[in-house]
């Protein structure tokens, strides 16, 4: 998965009188990945929007992708044993992720690498804050009560926190409070 983040693209809906062609776009891209998880996991789409996307990277047009759907979730299955995730959108058409684990999968398998951030952050409430040079990122934990975003058999709510080992994060589920951490890039 990666963030493609930009600051300065000019929304003319917005504000009309100041959006201009002109203005700097300055980009950024955290990758993050699946530390130790196999190599290509079953991925499922589901929830179909309407728009379409086209990726014209470089100048081979053998590289391009036209009409590319959009969805609403994205569901990977076995990333580790017994571990899958989903990643949906939330309400408020933000992105939001969780990890299903089945009765007997270890949660510390659970490592995520985020290469490209200029610093991550643990908060004293268990978020990742991820600092790029175009602003902000925050991964939230779940909290304790939060429903799950489906009625899943079997799946219930664990609140967690991040835990982190350099560039390297996983999820501890608490009982308590979670404490800030920061750690090198």
């Amino acid at each position: 998965m990666t963030y493609s983040l930009l600051a300065g693209v000019p929304h003319a809906h917005e504000d009309p009188e100041h959006a201009t062609a002109n203005s700097e776009v300055k980009a950024h891209a955290v990758r993050v990945t699946f530390e130790g998880s196999k190599p290509e996991p079953a991925l499922r789409a589901d929830n179909q929007t309407a728009e379409v996307r086209n990726y014209l990277r470089g100048n081979d047009p053998k590289h391009w992708a036209h009409n590319v759907p959009g969805f609403r979730e994205l569901r990977y299955a076995e990333i580790w044993p017994g571990i899958g995730s989903h990643f949906y959108e939330n309400q408020h058409q933000q992105l939001e992720y969780d990890f299903e684990l089945a009765a007997d999968a270890n949660p510390d398998a659970i490592q995520l690498r985020y290469d490209g951030a200029e610093a991550l952050t643990l908060t004293a409430e268990g978020s990742l804050e991820i600092r790029t040079s175009v602003g902000m990122l925050r991964e939230l934990a779940r909290k304790r009560g939060k429903p799950m975003p489906s009625a899943t058999a079997g799946l219930y709510p664990v609140p967690t926190c991040w835990k982190a080992a350099r560039c390297t994060f996983g999820w501890a589920p608490t009982t308590g409070t979670c404490h800030s951490l920061l750690t090198p890039p």
